[in-house]
């Protein structure tokens, strides 16, 4: 295992211990590592369905996880 890989692998384990759920895990990596993006991009990089997605963003945003803007006529949603 590489180290890049070693450290998410950790920051993975921490993260879940605080009570997250593996999807919401998944999403907050994958918005951590886009930065702002649509629900697309991220449903993407996740690997999860877009409409399982947007119930993954409502619970972190709920956790004060994830925060959205508005770009014109784009949202687009950031860890």
């Amino acid at each position: 295992m590489n180290d890049t890989n070693m450290k998410t692998s950790k920051f993975y384990k921490v993260i879940t211990e605080l009570g997250l759920t593996p999807n919401e895990v998944s999403v907050y990596l994958a918005a951590l590592s886009l930065g702002p993006s649509s629900v697309a991009h991220i449903a993407r990089a996740a690997e999860l369905e877009r409409a399982n997605v947007y119930r993954v963003i409502d619970s972190l945003q709920n956790h004060g996880l994830m925060s959205i803007s508005i770009d014109g006529l784009k949202k687009k949603y950031a860890a």
